[in-house]
C-alpha cells in the first residue's frame, strides 16, 4: 500500500511539473492561457455532468429491469427516480 500512495505523490508532482512547464512555455499570452486552461475546465467538467447523467439513466433502466418489473412494482422514470407518470411538484 506505501509503494502505492508514493507512485501516486509521483504521478501528482510529475503532473504538476509538466503543466506549469507547458504554462510557461507557451507563446501565448497570460489572458490567452487563462481562457484556454477555463474553457478546457469547463469542457472536462461538462463530459462528466453528461457521462454522469447517461450512467444514471442506464442504472436505473437496470433497477427497473432486475428489481422493479419482476417484483411487479411501477416502473421509475430513468430522469429523476419518480414513478412513470407521477408529476414532479415544485
Amino acid at each position: 500500500m506505501k509503494d502505492f500512495f508514493s507512485f501516486l505523490g509521483g504521478a501528482a508532482v510529475g503532473a504538476a511539473i509538466g503543466a506549469g512547464i507547458i504554462i510557461f512555455s507557451t507563446p501565448k499570452t497570460g489572458s490567452e492561457t487563462r481562457q484556454n486552461i477555463s474553457d478546457r475546465w469547463n469542457s472536462a467538467l461538462e463530459l462528466g455532468r453528461r457521462a454522469a447523467r447517461e450512467r444514471e439513466q442506464a442504472l436505473w433502466a437496470d433497477f427497473n429491469t432486475r428489481v422493479r418489473a419482476p417484483a411487479g412494482l411501477p416502473l421509475l422514470d430513468t430522469t429523476n427516480g419518480r414513478p412513470v407518470g407521477q408529476e414532479t411538484i415544485v
